[in-house]
C-alpha cells in the first residue's frame, strides 16, 4: 500500500491501468491526455490549502504511458481532459466513500475537454475509476475521508 497522491501510489494506478485485460477492447487508438488539478483545502491533510498537485495521465491505446506528477499544469494545447476540484473531493472519491461522476454533475469536480468523446467512451472512462476507487489499495497516514463527518462539495 502507497500513501494516497504518492508517487508509488501513481505508479501503483499505472500497473494497474496495464495490467486490465479489457481496456485496450475499450480504448480509442491513439493518445490520450489527461490533467487532473488536485486544489489543497482547509479539509485535506494530504494537500495543503493554497497548494496544488498536477497529475498527468496519458493513455495510448489504452494502456497507461504516463501517470506523473508535474511541476504545474499543461498548456492547453497539451491535453485533451482537465478534471479538478478539492483535494478532499478527490480523496473521498480514492476511499471509495463519493461517486465520482456525482462529483462531476453536482459540480465538485470540474470537467474540461470533448464530453462528446467522454460519453462514448463512457465504458472505458468507467473502468479507469473503478481501478482507482476499487482496486488501488491506498495508505491514510494522516486520516482517511470524509474529514470531520462532513462531505466537501463546491461553493
Amino acid at each position: 500500500m502507497a500513501e494516497v497522491f504518492s508517487t508509488a501510489w501513481l505508479a501503483q494506478w499505472a500497473e494497474l491501468i496495464n495490467s486490465d485485460e479489457s481496456l485496450p477492447d475499450h480504448a480509442p487508438p491513439g493518445l490520450w491526455r489527461i490533467y487532473l488539478r488536485i486544489e489543497g483545502d482547509s479539509a485535506s491533510p494530504y494537500v495543503p490549502q493554497d497548494e496544488s498537485l498536477h497529475l498527468l495521465l496519458h493513455l495510448e491505446d489504452g494502456r497507461c504511458t504516463k501517470l506523473e506528477r508535474g511541476a504545474g499544469p499543461p498548456g492547453p494545447r497539451d491535453l485533451d481532459f482537465r478534471f479538478s476540484g478539492p483535494a478532499a473531493v478527490f480523496e473521498q472519491v480514492a476511499a471509495g466513500q463519493r461517486d465520482p461522476v456525482d462529483a462531476g454533475l453536482e459540480g465538485d469536480i470540474k470537467i474540461a475537454g470533448d464530453m462528446g468523446f467522454l460519453l462514448r467512451h463512457a465504458e472505458l472512462v468507467k473502468e479507469i475509476v473503478d481501478l482507482y476507487v476499487g482496486r488501488l489499495e491506498t495508505d491514510w497516514p494522516k486520516g482517511k475521508p470524509p474529514y470531520g463527518g462532513e462531505a466537501v462539495s463546491a461553493a
